[in-house]
């Protein structure tokens, strides 16, 4: 692939160059600009790492050293060149803030690019991640670097650097929602992990970490539906249920019209088996907002589970008084499955891509004995998860 720089620095370069060229100065700045005017930057590099040795209060040397360095595409090598320059004077201090800046879009524009061939090609977020780090060399201070290391290291599977990035993120800007949701997930995985290993205090750790961040984007940002779950699962597990009872009633209660803190309450209840009250919330949150789809399904789902906790009760029943005569059985978790559907389909018309929408609806066919119907959504389920 042909070396490229992008035009702007290239015409502060090749200007600078011009203008400098046949300047007096050492015999190795001499030496150095005429390989610079020919394009002999190899050459003009070893002159110019001569020039600082003999003076290192040269700012020019180092300040020359550093454009060398951009044109053989030694980022690193620049920045620490342009260090040492800044260091003894601002004299290019206009030319280098120019040039860091064309440098650190020119990596993370890169590093983007390799990021979303990484989806299909993996190999490539070892490339992102060079590219990121090295955009870090050259700008320490940006937010924006860490997060994109948190993310491409996550998806890596990284999640040791994927948590430090975005631990780094959090401490330079602490009210950043996109670093806490990785951060919070990568908490998340590690406590799954502890679980399934046996440790249970670790678990609890991990989850009440998670828990905390989860928290407090909620309280920033309450209408992101994505983290809801995830945070009345981390107070559950981390042996919180209080703190979330008390969240998501306190939200409904001071703000009643916002369909999102009616939907985290329902969440709540319905993991409570709440069943009656959590469809209240749900059937709620859709009356305010009909067009989202988590709020239909997650009614639906509610109506499914009442029913299937009626059924598996009528059951017992039925079991236990086995034998005895006239004995009628409680057929009413039927109507509690009718009463999903609605909000089932509706789910499968606002988000069609999504398979467990698709399945839930199949069940509470199958519940019902409607067996067309049933296939049907099976079908699209089947076609979505193959």
């Amino acid at each position: 692939m042909k070396r490229s720089i992008p035009a702007g620095l290239l015409f502060l370069v090749a200007t600078y160059f011009s203008v400098t060229a046949f300047q007096c100065g050492s015999a190795e700045m001499t030496t150095a600009k005429l390989a610079i005017k020919n394009g002999q930057y190899d050459k003009a590099e070893e002159s110019l790492m001569r020039a600082v040795e003999k003076n290192p209060e040269e700012e020019e040397a180092w300040f020359l050293l550093g454009q060398v360095r951009l044109e053989r595409k030694n980022y690193e090598g620049m920045n620490q060149a342009y260090t040492k320059a800044l260091a003894i004077s601002n004299t290019h201090e206009k030319e280098i803030t120019i040039n860091r800046s064309a440098v650190w879009n020119n990596l993370y524009n890169n590093a983007t690019k390799d990021f979303e061939k990484a989806q299909e090609q993996p190999a490539y977020y070892d490339s992102a991640v060079t590219k990121l780090n090295t955009a870090l060399a050259v700008n320490p201070d940006s937010l924006q670097t860490y997060f994109a290391l948190a993310l491409v290291s996550y998806n890596k599977g990284d999640k040791d650097a994927a948590g430090k990035y975005a631990t780094i993120a959090l401490e330079k800007k602490p009210d950043y929602i996109e670093a806490m949701s990785i951060l919070s997930t990568v908490h998340l995985d590690k406590a799954v992990a502890l679980e399934t290993a046996g440790d249970s205090a670790g678990a609890v750790a991990e989850y009440s970490t998670a828990a905390d961040l989860l928290e407090k984007s909620f309280r920033l940002e309450p209408d992101r539906t994505e983290n809801i779950n995830n945070l009345i699962l981390a107070l559950e597990r981390s042996n919180q249920q209080d703190r979330a009872m008390k969240l998501t009633s306190e939200a409904v209660a001071k703000n009643p019209e916002n369909p999102n803190f009616r939907y985290a309450y329902g969440i709540y209840l319905l993991k409570q088996s709440q069943y009656q009250e959590s469809v209240q919330q749900f059937s709620r949150a859709c009356e305010l907002d009909p067009a989202n789809p988590n709020y239909a399904y997650n009614c639906g789902a509610a109506y499914l589970n009442w029913g299937v906790a009626i059924k598996q009760e009528a059951d017992k029943k039925l079991e236990k008084d086995k034998g005895k005569k006239n004995v009628t059985p409680d057929l009413t978790y039927k109507e509690k499955f009718k009463e999903a559907i609605p909000y089932l389909k509706k789910s499968t018309e606002l988000k069609p891509e999504d398979p467990q929408f698709w399945e839930s609806l199949a069940k509470a066919y199958t519940y019902l004995g409607m067996v067309k119907e049933s296939e049907a959504a099976f079908a699209e389920f089947d076609r979505l998860t193959k």
